[in-house]
């Protein structure tokens, strides 16, 4: 995966994690996963096809109503 395709992943997920209100902690929580490491994937490093498909189904499921 190139870097400008990891930025854009990174951009849209902060984009639709901001737009849900969920903060760092919330997302982590709910993907088992550490802040540091949604951090790194929001600033478009550490991101790796495994940990997007880890992701994405749940993220998708997401409720806060």
């Amino acid at each position: 995966m190139d870097d400008k395709l990891k930025r854009t992943i990174g951009n849209q997920l902060w984009e639709c994690r901001v737009k849900k209100g969920w903060t760092q902690a919330f997302v982590s929580r709910q993907l088992g996963i550490s802040i540091r490491t949604i951090s790194r994937v929001e600033n478009g490093s550490g991101i790796s096809k495994t940990l997007l498909k880890k992701m994405c189904g749940p993220m998708s499921r997401f409720s806060t109503s």
